[in-house]
């Protein structure tokens, strides 16, 4: 569940996770983040997210994408 007042300006997908950026320049991101060689790392503890989780919010993002 994303803070309350977030207000999401994009969305994008890949085939294993989504992300979302907000109008402060913060991003979220939930998914299974593997793909065939396993894991992708961007969890802790290598698990299925959900619910969106922040990505480093000390960042400020322009844009996003995903896929190849």
């Amino acid at each position: 569940m994303l803070p309350p007042g977030t207000e999401i300006v994009q969305v994008t997908a890949g085939d294993s996770h989504s992300a979302a950026l907000d109008k402060s320049g913060k991003v979220y991101y939930w998914g299974t983040f593997r793909d065939g060689s396993g894991a992708l790392g961007l969890t802790h503890d290598g698990t299925i997210q959900k619910l969106p989780v922040p990505l480093a919010h000390h960042l400020n993002v322009k844009k996003i994408a995903s896929g190849s």
